[in-house]
């Protein structure tokens, strides 16, 4: 730290040199959801819609429709920068008329 005593002394600045921490970077880690929906025209946008009003990139998507019981399973891979944002995905997916069941899988 440049406020730093031994530092502020030193008999050979010449070897002091200026570091960065990166701040403000971020990164995203790639998290794995699973989802349940009822299979309608639409359902897929409507869980789209919620992760992109999150600010969340969807890096992958893979859809199984099941004709048995007219649901689908989704399986997304979403950009996640913090973990609060994982508990938000969860939270609001559950709240729409669609979803049937949603969690976090590993990979």
């Amino acid at each position: 730290h440049r406020e730093c005593p031994n530092i502020v002394r030193t008999r050979e600045p010449e070897r002091l040199v200026d570091v960065d921490w990166g701040g403000d970077i971020r990164r995203a880690y790639p998290v794995t959801f699973r989802v349940q929906l009822h299979d309608r025209p639409g359902a897929f946008r409507d869980v789209a819609e919620v992760v992109s009003s999150l600010g969340i990139n969807i890096t992958a998507s893979q859809t199984r429709s099941r004709t048995r019981d007219d649901s689908a399973d989704v399986t997304l891979t979403l950009e996640i920068r913090e973990s609060r944002e994982i508990q938000q995905v969860l939270e609001k997916l559950s709240r729409l008329d669609v979803v049937l069941g949603a969690r976090r899988i590993d990979r």
